[in-house]
């Protein structure tokens, strides 16, 4: 018995629930036509080391959400009133997102995002050569999407990012401002892509490595 190759056929066996929406997590991507293959529903195709990668990112958010509702003197609010997630639902539910929280920190209110990623070094080294509320959007434009989207809805004029190198072992904040005109563009285009009967043109091509690593790859060209 090869033990790795049955793991993985658990982890590929498992109900994944298909979002009838476009997500504030997705909408920096580069490619309209991914965001509109999710939107209406296409099969999409995960191998078992990026749903690892998926369940590695819940599970670091809440251990670091368990050890910042241990620190005094900060607030953080993870779930409105009625107990839901914090989150938006724009375009009659066509585009919507929820947010790890708000948390508020010698009197400045941040929306709360925790990230995990393998490409936490870069984000440090980013650090260094330009001003903080410039790294994000350099580091990664679909986190820096995200971010600005959930200000915009939640009414927040500032993100604050803990990214989590993998594992969950080192931590690092960034700060960000929010971006008002970026947000509303991103609105914009959320609303072309759910209301667009046929695909977006393609932006890569069978050969560009972008395309080769997407999850509806073998649909766009039709393997």
């Amino acid at each position: 018995m090869d033990l790795l190759e049955e793991i993985d056929k658990v982890i590929l066996s498992e109900p994944r629930k298909q979002r009838a929406y476009i997500g504030a997590s997705s909408i920096g991507c580069e490619c309209p036509r991914k965001l509109w293959y999710r939107f209406n529903k296409y099969p999409e195709e995960f191998n078992a080391d990026s749903l690892r990668r998926f369940a590695d990112g819940h599970a670091v958010e809440e251990r670091i959400l368990y050890w910042l509702r241990q620190i005094p003197n900060i607030n953080i609010w993870t779930h409105d009133e009625n107990g839901e997630q914090f989150g938006f639902s724009a375009l009659d539910g066509r585009y919507k997102g929820h947010y790890d929280g708000v948390i508020e920190i010698d009197g400045v209110v941040y929306v709360l995002e925790i990230k995990a990623s393998a490409k936490q070094g870069e984000l440090i080294r980013l650090g260094e050569k330009y001003p903080e509320p410039l790294v994000l959007e350099q580091w990664n434009e679909e986190y820096y999407a995200q971010a600005m989207t959930y200000c915009k809805f939640a009414g927040i004029g500032n993100h604050l990012l803990i990214c989590a190198d993998a594992g969950g072992r080192k931590l690092h904040i960034v700060r960000t401002p929010y971006n008002a005109e970026y947000a509303d563009a991103l609105l914009m285009k959320a609303e072309r892509i759910a209301n667009a009967k046929e695909p977006p043109n393609k932006v890569g091509g069978k050969n560009y490595w972008k395309c080769k690593l997407c999850s509806f790859y073998g649909i766009c060209y039709e393997l």
